[in-house]
């Protein structure tokens, strides 16, 4: 582990006490220099995130195949082992979001979509979206029509849902992040309030959403390799294998979490997962009609 040059003062800056050693015994900071070289201060960062140890390799491990484990060690109270559950999930986010637009795949659909655009754009005074509504002025969805009319003469319709596609994905990692109460709440309300608190299930929402971003981005760029070798049926095919591969982690963590009965977790589970479902369903349509505002 790296270490800064300590300080000559013996008063820590952070709380003014007396530090004996390197660490202030009030307050916990280090009594180091404030200034360092860079190279101290990328391998604190790398340091600081890794938990000094391998603890965040060990993360990834087991976001692979079971989150449950990183939630119960968490829960028994070895809060050091691992990476936080909030930054672990944070970073996760970031390099999913970071990396799913880098591997892009053109999939079928994208590329009849591409030679719309193309045939479209022979036409420039054709570039309507020809999207037709009557909406009387003094409807509150008249700015609807107004936004798709200026739209259109800009934009032809392919156009318009991919900038609604490129303004959900930005839009994206904020409406997970407040997704992710809603979920816990689901858990809440399913299991015992007596036994498990609130707390527990956002803990454990971190962690499953963690592993769920993990496996779609290594799904994402599985099959950003097989596209570009031209192996479409693979790709198919490993796709159902991710579902139930994702359906399987789900139940698993359920049951290993709660520790109720195998009827009553699938019973349970079934549930959580059509709620979810539904709750999912309508976000991404605010989502939808989100970016439909913002794009201009």
């Amino acid at each position: 582990m790296s270490s800064g040059h300590l300080r000559t003062s013996q008063i820590c800056e952070n709380c003014g006490h007396q530090v004996e050693l390197r660490f202030c015994p009030n307050c916990g900071q280090e009594n180091v220099e404030t200034r360092q070289s860079f190279h101290y201060l990328f391998t604190h960062f790398i340091e600081d995130f890794t938990h000094y140890e391998n603890g965040f390799w060990k993360a990834m491990k087991y976001l692979l195949y079971s989150p449950v484990t990183l939630t119960k060690t968490y829960l028994e109270g070895k809060r050091k082992k691992f990476v936080v559950p909030v930054k672990l999930f944070i970073f996760i986010n970031f390099i999913f979001f970071l990396l799913f637009g880098v591997f892009k795949v053109d999939t079928k659909e994208e590329v009849h979509v591409k030679d719309l655009e193309v045939t479209n754009k022979t036409n420039i005074d054709n570039k309507g979206a020809n999207f037709n509504f009557e909406i009387d002025k003094d409807n509150s969805l008249y700015f609807l029509q107004d936004k798709i009319d200026n739209l259109s003469k800009k934009y032809t319709k392919e156009e318009i849902i991919k900038k609604i596609g490129e303004e959900m994905y930005k839009q994206l990692p904020k409406a997970l992040f407040f997704y992710l109460p809603i979920f816990a709440f689901l858990l809440w309300l399913f299991h015992n309030k007596k036994r498990w608190w609130f707390f527990e299930h956002g803990i454990f929402t971190f962690h499953f959403f963690s592993s769920l971003l993990l496996l779609l981005l290594l799904s994402r760029i599985f099959s950003f390799i097989v596209m570009k070798l031209h192996l479409e049926a693979l790709d198919d095919f490993t796709d159902l294998i991710l579902l139930v591969y994702l359906l399987v982690i789900f139940y698993k963590s359920i049951y290993q979490m709660y520790l109720e009965s195998k009827w009553k977790t699938f019973v349970k589970g079934t549930f959580l997962l059509f709620l979810n479902l539904f709750f999912l369903g309508i976000m991404l349509s605010f989502l939808v009609l989100l970016s439909f505002i913002l794009i201009h």
